[in-house]
C-alpha cells in the first residue's frame, strides 16, 4: 500500500481519525493525504456546542472550530500532526468541493479512512448524515471506518457469507496489510438455518492459512444483525473486514439500525471493500 487517503470535513480534525490514519500510514510505511471536503455552500459558524470532540485545530490554534479557517491553516496543523506521530513521507492536504471528487480521489487511492460520525453534527446518531453512507457506497477504493480509540490490533475478523464480495474483501485486506500476518484470525459466518458448515471450507481455510499464521473458523447462527452485534460488543482491539456494500451479509448489517450500534457501540474499525 502505498497512498492512504483521510477524509476531513468542513469542522476540521478529528484527533481519532487522526491517530488511527497515522498509525496505519506508519505500519504500511505509506504517504497520507487529506481530503478537505469544503462545500460551496458556506456553513453558519458553529455554537459552543456544535464545536466536535476531540477537534485537533481548535486545540492547536485557539480558534473556534466552527469551519471558517482557511485551508491553509487546515494543512499546517495536519501537516503538524503527521509529523508529530514521526510520519517518513511529507503529507498533503487536497480541497474538495463535491462528494464526487471525493469518489474520483478515491479511484487513485489504495485506502480512505473516515470517522463514523462524518458529515454528523455532534447532537446526530452516527450514521445520521447522508454523506457517510454515499461514501460507502461510492468510493472506489477500501473504506476504513476508524474507531473512537486507537489501539494496535491483536485480532481480525473476517465477516464470511461464502459470496465473492465476502472473499474479495478478505483478500484485499490481506494484501494491503501483510504485515498483520501475525495475528489471530477468524473466520465468522452467520447462517440461518441449521447449518454447522463454513461454505467452501476448504477453499478459504487453504487460502487463509497461507497468509496466517493463527486462523480459526465460527459459524454462528441466527439473524446476521443479532448475532454480529452480540460477538462484537464486547471486544477489543479487533479489526472488523466486511466485503463490498450493499451486498449479501452488508445488505442486511448498513442498511438498518444495527449498523448504527454496531459502530457506535462497540468502537471497532471496521474495514469495507468494494467489488
Amino acid at each position: 500500500m502505498e497512498r492512504i487517503l483521510v477524509l476531513i470535513d468542513p469542522s476540521g480534525l478529528e484527533r481519532e481519525t487522526m491517530e488511527f490514519a497515522c498509525y496505519i500510514a506508519n505500519l504500511t510505511q505509506s504517504k497520507v493525504t487529506g481530503l478537505f471536503y469544503n462545500p460551496e455552500m458556506k456553513k453558519q459558524p458553529a455554537t459552543a456546542g456544535e464545536i466536535r470532540r476531540g477537534s485537533y485545530f481548535e486545540e492547536q490554534s485557539g480558534k473556534p472550530d466552527n469551519g471558517q479557517y482557511h485551508l491553509q491553516e487546515l494543512k499546517t496543523a495536519f501537516t503538524r500532526f503527521c509529523d508529530n506521530h514521526q510520519l517518513l513521507t511529507k503529507p498533503d492536504v487536497i480541497e474538495v468541493k463535491h462528494l464526487e471528487d471525493i469518489y474520483l480521489q478515491s479511484r487513485f487511492a489504495d485506502l480512505l479512512i473516515l470517522t463514523p460520525d462524518y458529515g454528523a453534527k455532534p447532537d446526530e446518531s452516527i450514521l445520521a448524515s447522508e454523506n457517510i453512507l454515499n461514501v460507502l457506497k461510492h468510493a472506489e477504493c477500501p473504506v476504513f471506518v476508524a474507531p473512537l480509540t486507537a489501539k494496535e490490533p491483536s485480532e481480525i475478523v473476517f465477516t464470511y457469507d461464502g459470496s465473492a464480495s465476502s472473499v474479495f474483501a478478505i483478500k484485499q485486506f490481506t494484501q494491503l496489510f501483510p504485515q498483520l500476518s501475525d495475528l489471530v484470525v477468524t473466520l465468522l459466518e452467520i447462517k440461518s438455518e441449521n447449518s454447522n458448515t463454513v461454505d467452501f471450507r476448504e477453499n478459504i481455510n487453504e487460502y487463509l492459512q497461507t497468509h496466517y499464521r493463527y486462523v480459526s473458523q465460527l459459524v454462528l447462527k441466527g439473524d446476521p444483525q443479532d448475532e454480529l452485534f452480540s460477538f462484537l460488543i464486547d471486544k477489543k482491539q479487533m479489526y472488523i473486514v466486511m466485503g463490498a456494500f450493499g451486498k449479501h451479509f452488508m445488505h442486511s448489517i448498513l442498511h438498518r439500525s444495527t449498523a448504527t450500534l454496531l459502530l457506535k457501540t462497540t468502537a471497532l474499525p471496521v474495514f469495507i471493500s468494494h467489488k
